[in-house]
């Protein structure tokens, strides 16, 4: 990876003045480790909602763990206010789909879900690479 760099593009969204980073924390934590400079980007969707909606979408893909999954639902729910019923009809899912997932969140111990996942948030702002790039323009 040190030479060839992250092949699988880090994905987000991008807001004027940010990009916000949904999948590809790990791929973040290696290039770091391995001082690149410039890492493969694909924003989503124009804005949070639709980006996340847009990865949940994909859910069957093992990259998201149920947990996680839970973080981005109640995001949805708590964070941009989106009812059970809006957030299953934006995913294709069915109300019991979302609502085991903020279920499954709500029995943790207050904190244990961010010990497992290791985050605050299941979104962040991406800062602390010197740029990030569409995956065709991968460099270093």
């Amino acid at each position: 990876m040190a030479q060839a760099g992250i092949q699988q593009p880090l994905q987000g969204v991008e807001r004027s003045s940010a990009r916000i980073l949904l999948d590809g924390f790990k791929r973040l934590r290696r290039a770091q480790k391995l001082h690149l400079s410039t890492v493969p980007f694909v924003s989503l969707a124009p804005e949070e909602a639709a980006g996340i909606v847009c990865l949940l979408r994909a859910a069957n893909d093992p990259a998201l763990s149920l947990l996680e999954q839970a973080r981005f639902l109640d995001e949805l729910k708590a964070g941009l206010g989106l009812s059970v019923a809006e957030i299953a009809q934006q995913l294709s899912r069915s109300k019991a789909w979302v609502s085991l997932r903020l279920g499954v969140l709500a029995e943790l111990s207050p904190g244990s879900d961010l010990i497992l996942l290791s985050i605050s948030r299941p979104a962040f702002l991406l800062s602390s690479l010197s740029s990030l790039t569409p995956p065709d323009s991968v460099t270093d």
